[in-house]
């Protein structure tokens, strides 16, 4: 019987704005890590609000009976769930190799029909991910190609005739036609491409070289320490004559701890501060600090009483006289444990910040 796509459910749900397409999907192809809830997120032209994709959790039992094409069945899913459409992945290991398969039915034909069936070796896992979004997009668009980039970079930026593109998986659907994609990611080098989008599955390769930066100064203020770039040990200060980002640097020394610093942009020198071993919690930094702070207010207070019965002197010497000289032996008290404090929150780690 003939498949309604949901192409043209959601041309028909244009004109309906309270519509929305329910979609149930069975999911059993763990291999592939797809997902109902991101399913149609790999597809762009959709429209979000009126499409809804729900997983329906069925057993291995009525998963074969279902796939047997059994309307009752069928019916039954499609009335209990309020669905429209039925969508059931598979993918599943055969003789060393993976197969997958969809299969689509619409409420309005109770017809499970097989929509892709494939069967590739493991190790191209990518490309039977892409196969099977590629069979599926007759379903949620129009014709499109459908690009698969050979090589993970983090923090890739892609971009199409100046647009900015939202890649999933390493995969991204987009119109028919041609157009210049510009790739750019941190630490290499910017490249251009100039591609035709046909209806197919467009393998892209998207390698970039690292860009490389001319000398950087790495200095540790007040000591020496070994430096680890990762491939390499450096007894600081030091200066690279080259460098790539992102750079990460560890440093460590001897009584005091490891410190570390990741460099996202050209620089020609940075330092880095250690802290000592005995700064191992910045909670007890900031208890030291805390302190000093309220024995230098209390201090200030205590002197402020002090300035106040002295003046009260002349009013009442009998009286302000004793608290005046009380107040002096408090303010003697407390600059001591002002200067405590502050020789606590110094030797804590605020004599290494620089």
């Amino acid at each position: 019987m003939k498949r309604i796509g949901l192409a043209a459910i959601l041309a028909l749900s244009a004109l309906l704005p309270l519509f929305a397409f329910k979609l149930m999907v069975v999911e059993d192809c763990e291999l592939l890590s797809i997902k109902a809830a991101d399913l149609v997120s790999f597809f762009p032209f959709k429209d979000e609000e009126r499409i809804e994709a729900m997983p329906l959790s069925i057993d291995k039992h009525q998963l074969e009976i279902l796939l047997e094409s059994d309307e009752r069945l069928l019916e039954y899913l499609f009335i209990q769930n309020s669905a429209d459409a039925l969508l059931v992945l598979k993918a599943f290991e055969m003789g060393g190799l993976i197969r997958c398969q969809a299969y689509y039915a619409s409420k309005d034909t109770l017809d499970l029909e097989c929509i892709h069936d494939s069967l590739t070796p493991k190790l191209q896992e990518r490309d039977l991910k892409a196969r099977l979004l590629f069979s599926l997009k007759s379903l949620f668009m129009e014709p499109s190609a459908l690009m698969v980039f050979d090589v993970t970079i983090p923090g890739l930026k892609i971009s199409l005739d100046g647009d900015e593109l939202e890649i999933r998986d390493n995969m991204l659907f987009c119109p028919l036609g041609s157009g210049e994609l510009v790739l750019e990611a941190l630490g290499y080098e910017r490249r251009s491409i100039g591609l035709e989008f046909t209806d197919s599955v467009i393998h892209v390769d998207n390698s970039l070289e690292k860009k490389l930066f001319e000398r950087l100064l790495v200095s540790t203020p007040g000591i020496f320490a070994q430096m680890n770039l990762g491939d390499r040990i450096l007894q600081s200060p030091f200066v690279l004559d080259s460098y790539s980002l992102p750079l990460h640097l560890i440093g460590s020394r001897e009584g005091f701890l490891d410190s570390s610093m990741q460099l996202s942009q050209e620089e020609s020198s940075i330092q880095m501060n250690f802290y000592p071993e005995a700064f191992s919690d910045i909670e007890v930094y900031k208890k030291q600090r805390e302190g000093f702070y309220e024995s230098f207010a209390a201090s200030l207070a205590l002197f402020g009483l002090r300035v106040l019965f002295t003046s009260l002197k002349s009013v009442n010497e009998d009286v302000f006289a004793p608290l005046a000289a009380f107040s002096d032996g408090l303010v003697i008290v407390s600059l001591g444990n002002l200067a405590y404090k502050l020789y606590s929150y110094w030797n804590s780690g605020f004599c290494s910040v620089v």
